[in-house]
């Protein structure tokens, strides 16, 4: 959603070293790109031991127990590693997870509390984060692939030919692009004339030999 599928400012409000604090510098940024990776389950949040003695005083034997850890489903995601920290906030409510609310006055918030969702610091360029498996990388998109990939209509087969509609979606977000900004072209976008044209290229060409 505009502003953020273009270049924009932010207020840098996320910091690790902040607890009250409500405000901070403008940053620049570029259009943010979410990418979704997955929604499945984590197989990790269920296990299984084998072969646990057991004994009462008339029986004894060797039996399994198995848990399973709800809720265990999960939405696997990438975000820009270039925008600082993130504060990731869950589904998890938290008797110490804490809020507060400010307005005007600057030492003293409106409202304040716990029992919230819990949140945390989350940072992409740290390989040791919790929640970063495996370390995330910036994906380097070409056109080809932008288009050929589910979260932007195509079909990710990794095949550009025989696929009209990726091309044809290119075609449409340029058009659209002088008139309300579609990204990934138009101001802050990533692709040109030169890549729809190399696309075409691929396209017409390429897969026709």
């Amino acid at each position: 959603m505009p502003p953020y599928n273009m270049n924009h400012d932010l207020i840098l409000d996320v910091q690790d070293d902040w607890s009250h604090d409500k405000i901070g510098p403008v940053m620049a940024a570029l259009p943010l790109e979410i990418c979704w990776v997955r929604e499945t389950y984590e197989p990790r949040f269920g296990g299984e031991l084998k072969e646990i003695y057991w004994e009462n005083d008339s029986l004894e034997h060797w039996t399994n127990e198995w848990f399973l850890t709800i809720p265990f489903e999960y939405t696997g995601f990438m975000l820009p590693p270039t925008q600082g920290l993130y504060l990731v906030t869950s589904a998890f409510y938290a008797p110490e997870a804490a809020y507060h609310i400010w307005d005007n006055d600057e030492t003293n918030p409106m409202y304040t509390g716990t029992g919230t969702r819990l949140k945390w610091w989350f940072d992409p360029l740290s390989p040791s984060d919790l929640y970063v498996n495996p370390p995330p990388v910036p994906k380097v998109w070409s056109i080809v692939d932008w288009y050929d990939a589910p979260e932007h209509g195509g079909n990710g087969d990794g095949n550009i030919c025989g696929d009209e509609k990726e091309f044809v979606n290119a075609v449409l977000d340029y058009i659209f692009a002088f008139g309300t900004g579609t990204y990934p072209f138009g101001q802050g976008g990533i692709f040109d004339i030169n890549d729809l044209i190399d696309m075409f290229i691929q396209f017409a060409v390429v897969c026709t030999q």
